[in-house]
């Protein structure tokens, strides 16, 4: 698997891609005082071209009030390759504030040329726990992260 992390902390800059809608399917996030956490199942079709593989994986975490890395997801596919996919809650405006998006990266290696590509998109979500039945989610803001030299 890619870290994900890693891999994201050194991406700087990001170009649109021609990237097909990544969804998000039963989405659940709830929030206690000590922070709030996630969990969904994320997929993403491979691209027209081929460049780009498909990918499922299941995701979640917490994250504790406090600004959060992105956090590795469990790949559940059977695609090639060293692929990773991770998430996590863009931060809050305020401290106080509520949570309004998440943000899932999916990296992965070219084999045909070894290139390590990494691909994030972001989407609006509500934390539903308690109050509405798991959310479907579409990911439309998909951009490619290009590693500065």
């Amino acid at each position: 698997m890619v870290k994900s992390s890693s891999a994201a902390a050194f991406l700087a800059a990001a170009s649109s891609v021609a990237v097909a809608d990544w969804h998000i399917i039963n989405w659940e996030a709830g929030c206690a005082r000590s922070g709030c956490f996630y969990i969904f199942n994320v997929t993403g079709p491979a691209s027209e071209d081929g460049k780009i593989p498909s990918f499922g994986a299941s995701c979640n975490a917490y994250e504790y009030r406090k600004p959060q890395a992105f956090t590795p997801c469990g790949i559940n596919d059977s695609g090639a390759g060293n692929r990773g996919v991770s998430a996590k809650f863009v931060p809050r405006v305020e401290p106080n504030g509520i949570l309004e998006k998440v943000a899932v990266s999916f990296a992965f290696t070219d084999l045909k040329t070894g290139a390590v590509r990494n691909f994030t998109g972001t989407t609006n979500i509500q934390i539903n726990q308690f109050v509405a039945p798991r959310q479907n989610y579409t990911i439309s803001d998909i951009k490619e992260n290009i590693k500065e030299n």
